[in-house]
């Protein structure tokens, strides 16, 4: 087998949690980080796959509740060409001696959780940093970092578009922010927040397409290229270790609830740290296997790839089926020829100015698949 290129750490440990966050974490005051490192690194063993990784990912959870020791020792474990090492970072813990150790530790990108820059915004959704303290980690990170990303969340309960415009014009007054990432509030049955969901005033789908439709127009004026549905870079900064998910390339995630993708197969961790634990001393792998038929790889393939720019290039075998849908198909006719799609070659793109309607597209294309 060829070796594994990208590699993503989850770190699953948390101050305290977001009341609207569903991604796995646990609740601490102190992480043994020795014992974590060492879970992870066994983790890896077990799984006995060649990794050298050219893009590593530390997503969370609180990632930078971690020491720079503790990713200084993860990196070195590997001898490869690593081309970017993102950490993600909370703005509050931001101050410009701990970046400078992550910098010094081998990390070459940060990626702040920003959200918005709203004080009452910022306390409504449970985030434990003020507008002023988010300005600080970017003036921070900016000033250590040539490669700094920043999470911007739209169409919060109760955020107006004069909200929103000053969010853009706060974030994008640092010339050198290379990019952004936009998160649509969304409502989990699991967590704190949806408890609350009768009295939260949450914009409806056409204020949401309005608010995500005034984002893509603000940042294309800034001359951010808009690569994928949630993502804008300056040229050359588009997100490595996320474009080799998009681009449906093998990747290893390790930590509780983290996932891997090999070979057409998906693996999911399990969802707690005490079991994950326990696993990986008995030598057990931590997750769940899931394999995918040619033809829920191919629709995965599309749904993946049609999010972003570059689309999805098709083999001979997807090509043909492709082919076929569109000759049989008069959605998939009319979308070729309002232009909503084209197809040069082999490759498949979604026009950007339909990404908007991304889910109807892509679950319209799979559906016609479907019938060949």
């Amino acid at each position: 087998m060829k070796s594994i290129k990208h590699l993503y750490v989850h770190i699953p440990f948390c101050r305290r949690k977001c009341p609207y966050c569903d991604f796995y974490s646990e609740i601490t005051k102190n992480v043994d980080e020795e014992n974590y490192l060492q879970l992870l690194l066994q983790e890896i063993k077990i799984r006995n796959i060649p990794i050298e990784p050219e893009t590593v990912y530390f997503g969370g959870g609180t990632p930078s509740l971690l020491s720079p020791a503790f990713f200084e020792k993860f990196i070195t474990q590997f001898k490869s060409n690593l081309k970017e090492i993102t950490v993600e970072i909370n703005p509050e813990t931001a101050s410009k001696e701990y970046l400078s150790q992550l910098k010094s530790a081998g990390i070459t990108r940060v990626s702040l959780g920003i959200q918005t820059f709203n004080n009452r915004l910022l306390n409504f959704i449970g985030r434990n940093h003020t507008e002023k303290e988010a300005i600080n980690s970017l003036e921070n990170a900016l000033s250590i970092f040539n490669n700094v990303s920043a999470d911007l969340m739209f169409a919060l309960p109760n955020q107006t578009e004069k909200s929103l415009l000053n969010d853009l014009e706060i974030l994008t007054s640092f010339k050198e922010l290379k990019h952004i990432s936009i998160y649509g509030f969304t409502l989990y049955e699991n967590t704190p927040i949806y408890k609350r969901k009768e009295s939260l005033n949450i914009p409806d789908e056409n204020r949401f397409s309005k608010f995500y439709k005034l984002i893509v127009k603000f940042l294309k004026e800034k001359k951010f290229l808009h690569y994928e549905i949630s993502n804008f870079s300056k040229q050359n900064y588009e997100c490595k270790h996320n474009l080799s998910y998009w681009f449906l390339k093998k990747y290893i995630g390790v930590g509780p609830s983290a996932a891997s993708f090999i070979d057409g197969v998906y693996y999911k961790n399990v969802e707690n740290l005490t079991v994950y634990s326990e696993k990986i001393k008995n030598c057990n792998l931590p997750c769940e296997i899931t394999p995918f038929s040619f033809n829920e790889l191919l629709e995965i393939k599309l749904g993946m790839g049609l999010r972003t720019i570059y689309g999805v290039r098709l083999n001979y075998q997807e090509l043909e089926i492709v082919e076929k849908a569109i000759m049989k198909s008069e959605i998939l006719q009319t979308f070729l020829k309002e232009e909503i799609i084209t197809f040069e070659k082999n490759v498949l793109r979604l026009n950007p100015e339909y990404f908007h309607i991304f889910n109807f597209i892509v679950g319209k294309i799979a559906s016609e698949i479907w019938n060949v």
